[in-house]
């Protein structure tokens, strides 16, 4: 696995506060996604994934576009 593609993502509120369809959803944009795992925490504060993308450019792209902000996610 290429680290460069890999991406660990967190957001304030509970691990349910987001799916694996709403993350592909926003990150897509940037490229093809190839895996998301939500990690669950008995911590309902904060939630956190990793996702894989398909390249590490895509992965650079969402940096990129996300830092020095966080990335937000908002329910629809």
């Amino acid at each position: 696995m290429d680290k460069g593609k890999i991406l660990k993502v967190s957001w304030d509120g509970s691990a349910d506060s987001y799916n694996v369809a709403k993350l592909e959803e926003l990150f897509q944009k940037f490229g093809k996604v190839e895996d998301i795992v939500i990690k669950i925490r008995k911590s309902r504060s904060k939630g956190s994934s990793i996702v894989v993308m398909g390249s590490k450019e895509a992965a650079g792209q969402i940096y990129i576009s996300y830092y020095p902000r966080k990335v937000t996610c908002k329910n629809s």
